[in-house]
């Protein structure tokens, strides 16, 4: 059966985080059937493998797991999972989200249909990363279409601006920003603990992106939708 959605979800230790969200998948999953989660696994350290064959066990979803070499960045892990995702709509998310109400995911199929709609958890107007405004990469919902008329996360980026990057194209393919009723919250900084020095790591991402884009207009069309705030 094909599935109704696939989470995919790049991780990098943090264990306690995966095993969380492999829970709270299992208390929404009635309402998600043919829920398929894909954890890609930037070569772990900690017991992130142990803690995803335990939950296969138990979970009346289907889990994948695929683990890189070494650390590939958010991005680039997030590519390889939607690579072989397999439903219409798609979730990119972190690891460290926990529900903020009793939906989760459950309305992101009926939400999105095939509309040209980069979905999002929250969206900065203009008071993000440098002053642009973009999807947080935290948590994206888009139809299987976007990958072919948009593409994935490039894979210039290892952490930071390729949310802003990726938004950036959806715009300028005809894609509207709407952020979407999402019932999660996100812990967040737990990626950025494993960097050394994350503004520098900002900073050498800005430049890539502004490298890309050199003497192109970034001008955000108007936003579809109210704004929810996650």
């Amino acid at each position: 059966m094909k599935p109704s959605l696939s989470i995919v979800v790049p991780v990098l230790n943090q264990s306690v985080h995966t095993q969380n969200l492999c829970g709270f998948l299992q208390r929404y999953s009635a309402n998600l059937p043919g829920l398929e989660l894909i954890i890609v696994d930037n070569a772990s350290t900690d017991d992130t493998r142990e803690v995803v064959e335990r939950a296969k066990q138990w979970a009346d979803y289907a889990i994948l797991y695929m683990r890189t070499s070494h650390n590939l960045g958010y991005g680039t892990a997030a590519n390889r999972g939607m690579q072989i995702a397999m439903a219409d709509h798609i979730v990119v998310t972190n690891n460290d989200i926990v529900p903020a109400g009793e939906d989760m995911f459950c309305f992101v199929p009926g939400i999105l249909g095939d509309r040209k709609v980069l979905g999002c958890a929250r969206y900065l107007l203009g008071n993000g990363y440098a002053g642009y405004s973009y999807a947080e990469g935290w948590c994206l919902a888009f139809h299987q279409r976007f990958l072919d008329e948009v593409g994935g996360f490039r894979e210039d980026f290892f952490l930071y601006f390729e949310d802003v990057e990726l938004s950036y194209r959806a715009l300028h393919n005809g894609y509207s920003i709407e952020p979407l009723p999402l019932s999660v919250r996100h812990i967040g900084t737990q990626s950025r603990g494993e960097i050394a020095d994350p503004w520098a790591e900002t900073h050498k991402s800005q430049a890539i992106f502004e490298a890309i884009h050199a003497g192109q207009d970034y001008a955000p069309r108007p936003m579809a939708g109210r704004l929810w705030k996650a």
